[in-house]
Order: structure tokens, then C-alpha cells, then sequence
């Protein structure tokens, strides 16, 4: 019927998802929990993927970097990724993922953040910002799909 139900459509490739997860000073630690709890969600969701935690501020964090598979599930205990004090850079994220070359157009970035930044850099696959603060939801509308998320 043309009907997608996550976890229940085998792909014939791998899901690769790229999680930008906003640890800048202006997440609040409770808004910060719940977006760590959503990475398990995701993870949850689909049959085979390969996901990539990408924390960030005002450049990657590259040492918390957290990548697993269907394969090779999360572990709650890896989500230990400390919050900074930094501000918000998103366009150092997009340079990231521009270096990387394993990255294509059908894969997907998902944005965990208050939306507290701007975006100059030009996207390079399909992106779902889950947003939690309201007033940031029409600025990301021309990148990709936004959803508030209430906390």
C-alpha cells in the first residue's frame, strides 16, 4: 500500500544516518538528556543502519564521535558524551561531513539542537531538524524537515 512503518521494510542497503548533536552551552542540560535519549530511539526504529553521533559546538567534537550499526548495537553506556561550554558553529559540522567522502545524497542528517545557530554552508543529503525551542522552527524550513520537539 505504499505504506512505510519504520522497522518493518527490509532495505536493500544500509540506512546511513549522520546525528549532529548540539552539546553548545545553550542546550540546557534536561534538553540535552532527551536528545540522547532520542539517539536510542532512532537506533530503534530501523532494521539496518549505521548511525554516526556527531557532537558539536563550535567545531566536532571529534573525540566523542559514537558510531554503531545494526550489527553492532548502541550501548547506553557510550552515550556518555559530555555538554560544553562553547557556542554554536553548524557550518563546521557541514565542513565535517564535507571531508568525509563516504557521505551521499540519500543518506540522512538528523539535527538534535535548540536551533540556536545559522546556516551558511550548503547541505549535502536530506536533513530532519528536531528543534526544541519553538521560536528556531521557520528558520531551518528551506534545509529540510523540522519537527519541535517539546520537553
Amino acid at each position: 500500500r505504499g505504506i512505510y512503518m519504520p522497522g518493518t521494510k527490509k532495505l536493500n542497503d544500509n540506512l546511513n544516518i549522520y546525528v549532529a548533536l548540539d552539546s553548545s552551552s545553550s542546550v540546557s542540560l534536561n534538553e540535552y538528556k532527551k536528545f540522547l535519549g532520542i539517539i536510542s530511539e532512532i537506533s530503534e526504529s530501523f532494521y539496518e543502519y549505521k548511525i554516526d553521533v556527531l557532537p558539536f559546538d563550535l567545531k566536532v567534537r571529534e573525540e566523542y564521535i559514537i558510531s554503531f550499526d545494526s550489527f553492532n548495537p548502541l550501548d547506553n553506556s557510550d552515550l556518555l558524551i559530555p555538554k560544553s561550554n562553547g557556542g554554536t558553529n553548524f557550518d563546521e559540522l557541514v565542513k565535517f561531513l564535507k571531508k568525509s567522502s563516504e557521505i551521499r545524497n540519500e543518506d540522512l542528517l538528523v539535527v538534535l539542537s535548540d536551533g540556536e545557530f545559522e546556516i551558511n554552508e550548503s547541505l549535502l543529503c536530506n536533513t530532519l531538524f528536531i528543534i526544541s525551542n519553538r521560536k528556531n522552527l521557520r528558520k531551518f524550513e528551506n534545509y529540510g524537515r523540522v519537527i519541535q520537539f517539546n520537553i
